[in-house]
C-alpha cells in the first residue's frame, strides 16, 4: 500500500534533513539560507530507493546531480559514502514502501510544487506540463 500523505511528508522531511547534513554546496551553516535548498533531490531519491537501488546506484545518482546539474567538481565528494548513508536511512525507516510515482501523481506535483521542492524552473515546468 502506498504511503499516506503524512507518512510521505515525514519520509521526505527526513531525507531532506540528511541532504542538509551532507550539504554539498556548503550553504546550510547560514541560518538565513532557505531550508529547501536540497528538496529537489528528495523525490527522485525516494523513487530510486523504492525501486530497490543499491548504495552504488544512489551514489551514482547523487554524483550525476551534483556534477551535471550543479556543475560542481566530483573529487570533493564521497558519493559512495553518501549513497550508503541514504540506503541505511531508508532501510532503517522501513526499507520497503510504495510511494506515488513522481510524475504520474497529482499529489507529488501539487505538494512538491507548492512546498518549494522544485525551485528550479525547468523542473517546475516539467511537473506542470505532466500534470495537466
Amino acid at each position: 500500500m502506498p504511503l499516506s500523505r503524512r507518512e510521505l511528508k515525514q519520509r521526505s522531511s527526513e531525507l531532506n534533513a540528511l541532504m542538509h547534513d551532507w550539504d554539498p554546496i556548503g550553504v546550510m551553516r547560514d541560518p538565513n539560507w532557505p531550508r529547501d535548498e536540497y528538496e529537489w533531490l528528495v523525490g527522485p531519491l525516494l523513487t530510486l530507493l523504492e525501486s530497490g537501488a543499491t548504495e552504488a546506484e544512489i551514489g551514482s545518482r547523487l554524483r550525476k546531480e551534483i556534477v551535471e546539474y550543479l556543475g560542481l567538481s566530483p573529487e570533493h565528494y564521497d558519493f559512495p559514502a553518501m549513497g550508503a548513508r541514504v540506503r541505511v536511512w531508508f532501510d532503517r525507516a522501513g526499507g520497503t514502501f510504495r510511494i506515488p510515482s513522481l510524475f504520474s501523481s497529482r499529489f507529488w506535483t501539487k505538494e512538491l510544487m507548492l512546498g518549494g521542492l522544485f525551485r528550479r524552473a525547468h523542473l517546475v515546468t516539467t511537473c506542470f506540463a505532466l500534470s495537466v
